[in-house]
């Protein structure tokens, strides 16, 4: 399982590993693959996770 944000819509989605995705189902966008694993980023809260985000899209 990934996570995958999309700048556009400020919205992040959790897809299947097997199932590849690059585009926004809201909005078809370009989406980014978060670096963190599925499992410690379900685990941070909703404030943690947008810190973590915006942490994420300084670095590109």
């Amino acid at each position: 399982m990934g996570v995958y944000y999309c700048k556009t819509c400020k919205r992040y989605f959790y897809i299947s590993s097997y199932w590849y995705m690059d585009k926004c189902r809201a909005c078809d966008s370009d989406l980014i693959k978060l670096p963190m694993a599925f499992v410690d980023f379900v685990e941070l809260t909703e404030k943690e996770r947008q810190i973590y985000i915006s942490e994420v899209l300084a670095s590109i």
